[in-house]
This record gives structure tokens, sequence and C-alpha cells, in this order.
């Protein structure tokens, strides 16, 4: 089961609310037997050669990462990547191949959805309804 801290919804919406590439950050919390709490969010770059259609984040990061959620007294738990506002709000099938950790998740900034899944491609938590992101285009009417 995950539980989380309604607080990282707000700080996914800050952290994750560029549109325009494929946003990456960590989930830092505790694990209790097989029930995970999401604490708090930590910002990653997504090293990928093509942020706008896909995400990495590299074993050292994920190293860095650790050593950061240890000092604040948490574990890492996992990866929580967007998905563009031309792409679905739900995890693709490339998501779930290559998110492997124990909470995982898809944000949607445009729609304001997170959809939890595990390491094996199910949905844990379905998609929760977040305040959407406003973004206002250059050259683009917001009407």
């Amino acid at each position: 089961m995950i539980r989380y801290n309604p607080k990282i919804l707000r700080r996914l919406s800050r952290l994750l609310s560029d549109v325009q590439i494929e946003q990456v950050a960590v989930f830092i919390g505790q694990i209790d037997g097989n029930d995970f709490y999401v604490e708090d969010v930590l910002s990653a770059v997504n090293e990928s050669c093509d942020t706008c259609t896909s995400f990495f984040v590299s074993n050292h990061q994920i190293g860095q990462l650790m050593i950061k959620a240890q000092r604040r007294g948490s574990m890492f738990l996992g990866i929580v990547h967007t998905h563009l506002r031309h792409h679905p709000a739900a995890p693709s099938q490339a998501d779930f191949g290559n998110c492997k950790h124990a909470v995982n998740a898809v944000f949607h900034p445009s729609s304001g959805r997170l959809t939890f899944f595990d390491n094996n491609g199910v949905t844990l938590i379905q998609t929760i309804d977040t305040a959407p992101v406003r973004v206002f285009l250059p050259g683009l009417s917001s009407a």
C-alpha cells in the first residue's frame, strides 16, 4: 500500500511544471513491511538524450539522491516523471518496462493527474486529480 503526504502534490506541481520536456523527481519516505509512505519529493535531472519523449536517471544520480534522502532521515522509494501535454496521463508500456523501483508514478502537469504504479506495471493508486498546472505559452491565448 502507498500512502503519501498531501504536500507532495503541491511540490510536484512546482518541481515538474515544464510541459516542454519530461521532468523527473524522486520520492523519499519510509517503508514498513509492504507499506510505503511518501514523505517528500526531491528534484532530479532528466539525463535522457531525448528529453521530449523519454527520461533517464543514472545510477550515479540515484546514489546521490539516496544519500540526500538518508541525510533527511528518509529512504529513496522511487521515481516520478512527467508526460507531456500531448501524451496520455496514464503510465505507458515503456514506463511499465523501465520503472522498476518500489514506488513509481507519472505526473501529467497539464491535467493535474498523478498515477502511482508498482515495478510489475500494476496501478496501485488510480489517478489522483491535483490542481492542473497553468501554463501560458507565448503567442497563445488562454481562452
